[in-house]
């Protein structure tokens, strides 16, 4: 996630937070909530990428 404001896109700082994966099912925390932008990444044990949509706070 990032708190950065839309205005600065590109030269936002992101923050990393690990997850946790249970079967199907992903576990962890919210992201804050003065976060503007957040998407999920999930890597398997080939290190192939898939991820969440990006969702954006319009309130940040």
């Amino acid at each position: 996630y990032t708190s950065g404001r839309h205005e600065q896109n590109g030269k936002r700082s992101w923050t990393t937070v690990p997850l946790i994966v249970d079967g199907q099912q992903i576990h962890g925390a919210a992201p804050p909530k003065n976060a503007t932008v957040w998407y999920i990444d999930v890597r398997d044990e080939r290190k192939a990428v898939t991820s969440s949509e990006v969702m954006v706070n319009q309130d940040g």
